[in-house]
């Protein structure tokens, strides 16, 4: 239960750090943004950062997903966090969180490269399909899993 469970978050950490940097590395020549419906929060990507965007009220009342699609816009890669509060005369006011997307890729996969280093480093002796102490088995199988082990092993 264990392994598979292991094998699912390190392979699931791997995928979302490349498509983290992937999209971090096209948000340079692009921007996007998604609005969910009824709701005052709305997610940006551009150059290089996740925005959040938080409106004081709800001026659009959509009942659907918003994306704005994909707009070409040369941006310059920032990499620092910041917060803005901006009020507009006329208009509701926003705050925005920005997050750089440098660092949500390294949050992923931090435990993505624990979990790989972990699986690839067994110490000699058990099994390397389920990590059974195969010390003093002569069958050269594992009781366990039934994996064929190394005809020697260290006692």
């Amino acid at each position: 239960m264990w392994n598979r469970t292991r094998s699912t978050l390190k392979w699931s950490g791997t995928v979302l750090t490349v498509l983290l940097l992937v999209v971090w590395i096209g948000s340079i020549w692009s921007m996007c943004t998604v609005r969910p419906p009824q709701s005052r929060v709305s997610l940006e990507v551009y150059g290089g950062i996740l925005g959040i965007k938080i409106e004081e009220r709800d001026i659009y009342r959509r009942d659907h997903w918003h994306w704005s699609g994909l707009h070409r816009q040369p941006a310059t890669l920032r990499w620092g966090f910041s917060t803005v509060y901006w009020p507009l005369s006329g208009m509701p006011s926003y705050q925005l969180i920005e997050i750089p997307l440098w660092f949500l890729a390294l949050l992923t996969a931090a435990p993505a490269v624990w979990l790989w280093d972990r699986d690839r480093r067994r110490k000699p002796g058990l099994c390397r399909k389920c990590g059974y102490d195969l010390r003093g088995n002569a069958s050269g199988v594992c009781p366990e899993c039934g994996n064929a082990s190394p005809s020697r092993l260290p006692t």
